[in-house]
């Protein structure tokens, strides 16, 4: 069985359980226009459709149109996933990560809030996990072997749109 990124972040998070109907974990949305953020329940769900993020914090008696929330894949700079049990300490410490040149045709650098040395994983639209490893402050991911397109790079519960050119 595949798991897809969407599938992994519900794990993550702990927000695919169906049991009940309480919060279980916030997502918050960085776009050219603004931060939103969003309380997601235990029967919510977030997809990818076409080239959008569609977000349904919860899906009781609900559909697309009447409760989801859409984003436009162009407009997302950043996603950041907590669960209730996260500490905003740790939550802000690496929702401050800052990637650069963005759109990129050989390397991303990083700039991280510690000298800490963080797991990372890059992600196609389609969920599959294309490149992962290891960095520290200053370090630089080597993209050159990506295809051009959108990805979204993970760090910590950091997710950041990427682009390939």
């Amino acid at each position: 069985m595949k798991f897809t990124f969407l599938t992994a972040l519900c794990l993550i998070v702990g927000i695919c359980d169906v049991v009940g109907e309480s919060p279980a974990a916030s997502v918050v949305v960085e776009t050219k226009s603004g931060t939103e953020s969003y309380q997601m329940y235990e029967s919510g769900k977030m997809y990818f459709s076409n080239d959008f993020l569609i977000i349904e914090p919860t899906n009781v008696g609900a559909t697309d149109t009447q409760n989801g929330i859409k984003y436009k894949l162009a407009d997302i700079n950043k996603l950041l996933f907590s669960s209730e049990g996260t500490s905003v300490a740790n939550t802000d410490n690496i929702a401050s990560v800052n990637v650069y040149p963005n759109p990129s045709s050989d390397y991303l650098n990083l700039e991280l809030p510690s000298e800490e040395v963080y797991q990372y994983a890059i992600y196609s639209l389609k969920g599959e996990k294309v490149k992962t490893g290891q960095i520290g402050n200053g370090g630089k991911i080597d993209i050159q072997t990506l295809p051009t397109g959108v990805y979204f790079l993970s760090i910590g519960n950091t997710y950041l749109k990427i682009s390939k050119i």
